[in-house]
């Protein structure tokens, strides 16, 4: 009897500190339910075979998307798209902001060449 309290406080701190630890994150939930919705077709349909994230403010909500994009992929029988992040933008020179756009579209060009270009589209 004592093992099964023990168990169930620790289950209760756990919880406890989850639910502080993740509380910015779940300020996401509103705004990612949105995005899958939009995509929801697209998504069971396995249509989205790369998934580019910006590393600077869109790392976690891209991290989201990857685990769930992956959970309903696997569902359908399609293949996990592949997640990839670049350096975000925040330049106050706006020439050197355009340099940084197309070193980015380079980037993703090249990624392209060397895995496939993806057959019906990727998420960005």
């Amino acid at each position: 009897m004592e093992a099964i309290e023990k168990l169930e406080q620790k289950r209760e701190k756990s919880e406890e500190e989850n639910s502080i630890e993740h509380e910015e994150i779940l300020e996401l939930r509103e705004p990612i339910e949105k995005i899958l919705t939009a995509l929801k077709d697209s998504i069971e349909k396995g249509e989205y075979q790369l998934v580019i994230g910006d590393d600077k403010s869109g790392r976690i909500p891209t991290f989201i998307l990857h685990k769930v994009i992956g959970a309903l992929y696997e569902k359908h029988d399609h293949p996990r798209p592949r997640t990839r992040f670049f350096a975000g933008i925040h330049v106050p020179d706006k020439n050197l902001e355009q340099q940084r756009i197309e070193q980015i579209r380079r980037h993703v060009s090249e990624y392209i060449i060397k895995y496939g270009k993806p057959t019906n589209g990727f998420l960005w």
